[in-house]
């Protein structure tokens, strides 16, 4: 009995101590399986985990590789912060996880491509038809310009980048992408605007036979007196579309000088007065239009003196001289406020520059001892805030034009290069602006030039020959000058400038020399 009693106490004792070597509270833990492809590798900071543990992954890129992605391949986690971040982590959850680390090829560098404008158009940069913002080295980068409203392309300026285009200005350009950034500038002008030029043409022939035509926007009419030959001393004005040109020519009958005009080619004669000697002749020198009228300044000839004038509609009117003048002349005509001003001289002891302010002259000064110029400058006249009257005055063998206005003269200025002075030829006078029109002298070669409010402008003439500008207006802003150019033989060759660009023109046919006398540009 007490051999039995021993073994089921020593029975108790061994269940007690194997059921204490049993302990459910002992971690549970899950495998960390982590693989990669052929470019890299990859690694767990744990091969097993609790759940709930923080397991980070890193991988390493093979040369040439970069890594690209985490593939969770099973068991259910989130990669922080994202699946292309390297190293990432990840909570254990409650099993197995499996990840596969995947890396790609290094690209090549890539290069920014700027593209910029002046704010008058868009442009960008494509290839093969997409738009880019960068490019690998070595492509072909195609620019496309598209202008705003009003404008039109004009180039490419290459900022910075070192590339050169085979025409800066074709639109669409190309160019090879180098191996570093490049910024291109697309620029843009505005629509030229096209402009009506309406220009009046004196020529001679072989014989010295004089002609007048007309040009406007290149076709040619030539102005041929009823009764006569030998157009000449042209002036043109242009109003409603229509050219207005007084000239002069000599009469079939006796050979005298008669004053004229024509109206887009239709002919019009001016009669002078009813004289003792019809042989006397009549001169036209300038001519405007006002409410539709034709208003021509000149002068006829009476008892062999000079007596001013002007016509309206062909209807004579003659001019009072001051008192103690004998003679006088008209040479350059405008209406304004319903009165008539017409400048030229009057002459006395003395030829005297002025005007006729409706009927009432005018004189105007010049220095004591000068010489007011009839026959080698001209005489214009323009009424804004002020009357303005443009003529030269020769003093010590020096000529100086000059610009008055409400009386007061003002000389324009030339270069002491020039020893013969300057003289006026025409006058405009825009937007509170005064502009001239003419020459300097510089050992007696011509210079042609022009003036805005006294400020001389230069204009381009052929190496080694003169130059005259006849002819001045306006328009936008922009200065156009008609005249010519001619070498020491004096074959005139018609020319005028716009905007500082000269522009030849041909002789008209049967012409041995030519010169532009008056120019008119409309929109």
């Amino acid at each position: 009995m007490k051999t039995a009693r021993l073994f089921i106490t020593l029975l108790v004792g061994a269940t007690i101590l194997l059921s204490g070597c049993n302990n459910d509270d002992d971690p549970v833990t899950y495998t960390v399986t982590v693989t990669q492809d052929a470019n890299g590798t990859a690694e767990a900071d744990k091969a097993t985990a609790e759940a709930g543990t923080i397991v980070k992954l890193t991988a390493t890129a093979a040369d040439g590789y970069i890594f690209e992605k985490w593939t969770v391949e099973s068991g259910d986690i989130t990669l922080s912060p994202d699946a292309a971040t390297n190293p990432a982590t990840f909570t254990m959850p409650a099993g197995a996880v499996s990840v596969k680390a995947e890396f790609a090829t290094i690209p090549p560098d890539t290069y920014t491509i700027t593209v910029t404008n002046d704010g008058n158009g868009e442009a960008k940069a494509t290839i093969n038809d997409a738009e880019v913002t960068e490019s690998l080295a070595g492509n072909t980068v195609t620019l496309t310009a598209t202008p705003n409203t009003g404008y039109v392309f004009s180039k490419w300026t290459v900022e910075s980048g070192g590339i050169t285009f085979t025409d800066e200005t074709a639109n669409p350009a190309t160019f090879t992408m180098p191996a570093n950034a490049v910024s291109v500038k697309a620029e843009f002008a505005e629509v030229p605007k096209q402009y009506s030029i309406y220009l009046a043409i004196s020529y001679n022939n072989a014989a010295y036979d004089m002609y007048i035509s007309t040009l406007v926007n290149g076709v040619q009419t030539d102005l041929l007196p009823q009764g006569g030959s030998d157009a000449f001393s042209g002036s043109m004005t242009v109003s409603g579309g229509k050219t207005y040109v007084a000239a002069s020519y000599f009469a079939s009958s006796n050979g005298v000088t008669r004053a004229c005009y024509w109206v887009d080619g239709a002919f019009t004669k001016l009669d002078g007065p009813v004289r003792v000697d019809e042989t006397e002749p009549d001169h036209a020198q300038s001519i405007v239009v006002s409410d539709g009228k034709a208003y021509v300044a000149g002068l006829y000839m009476n008892n062999y003196k000079a007596v001013p004038c002007y016509w309206v509609d062909g209807v004579l009117n003659t001019l009072t001289l001051p008192d103690g003048a004998s003679f006088g002349a008209t040479y350059s005509i405008v209406v304004s406020g319903g009165k008539v001003y017409a400048a030229g001289y009057s002459y006395g002891s003395t030829r005297t520059p002025g005007y006729w302010d409706d009927g009432v002259f005018v004189p105007l000064d010049i220095p004591a001892g000068a010489t007011f110029q009839v026959n080698d400058g001209g005489i214009g006249i323009a009424v804004a805030d002020k009357v303005y009257v443009m003529g030269s005055y020769k003093l010590d063998s020096k000529n100086y034009p000059c610009v008055w206005a409400d009386g007061t003269r003002t000389e324009l200025s030339f270069d002491a290069s020039a020893n013969g002075g300057a003289i006026g030829k025409s006058m405009t006078v825009s937007g509170g602006k005064v502009y001239v029109s003419g020459y300097s002298v510089i050992d007696n070669r011509y210079k042609a030039c022009f003036w805005v409010d006294g400020v001389r402008t230069d204009l381009d003439t052929p190496a080694g020959m003169y130059s005259m500008g006849n002819s001045i207006g306006v328009i936008d802003g922009k200065v156009y000058v008609g005249g010519s150019y001619f070498g020491t033989s004096y074959d005139y060759k018609p020319c005028y400038w716009f905007d500082g660009e000269r522009t030849d023109l041909d002789i008209p046919t049967g012409g041995t020399q030519a010169s532009i006398v008056g120019i008119y540009i409309s929109e």
